[in-house]
C-alpha cells in the first residue's frame, strides 16, 4: 500500500511540472499552489486513514473516514490558531529583560 502512495505523489508532481511548463508565468504560482494543496490533502488523508484503520471499501467507511479527516483538519486549524496566538504574545522586541520573582525587570548595563 505504501508504494501506491508514492506513485500517486509522483503523478501529482509530473502533472504539476507539465502544467508549469505549458502555462505562462501568472498561472504558475496558482498551479503550484493547487499541487501543494493536493499533495497535502492526499498525504494527510492517507496517514489518517492508516492510523485509524479506516475502511474505504464501503460507503459507510468512506463517510466515517470523511468525519475523522474533517475532525483532524479542524483540530489542526485550532492548533495553528493557538500557536499563532502564543507567538504574538511573546515579546519579540526587547532583549534586555529577564524574569525574576514573577516580574519582568530591566537588566542594567554596568558602566
Amino acid at each position: 500500500m505504501f508504494g501506491v502512495h508514492w506513485v500517486v505523489i509522483v503523478i501529482f508532481l509530473v502533472i504539476g511540472v507539465l502544467a508549469i511548463k505549458m502555462s505562462d508565468l501568472r498561472h504558475r504560482f496558482f498551479v503550484l499552489f493547487l499541487i501543494l494543496c493536493a499533495l497535502f490533502l492526499y498525504s494527510s488523508f492517507m496517514i489518517i486513514s492508516e492510523k485509524h484503520l479506516l475502511d474505504l471499501s464501503s460507503s459507510k467507511g468512506v463517510f466515517a473516514a470523511m468525519g475523522v479527516y474533517s475532525e483532524w483538519l479542524v483540530h489542526s486549524y485550532e492548533n495553528v490558531k493557538v500557536l499563532t496566538g502564543k507567538a504574538i504574545e511573546m515579546d519579540w522586541v526587547s532583549t534586555k529583560k529577564t524574569k525574576q520573582n514573577g516580574q519582568n525587570k530591566t537588566v542594567q548595563k554596568k558602566r
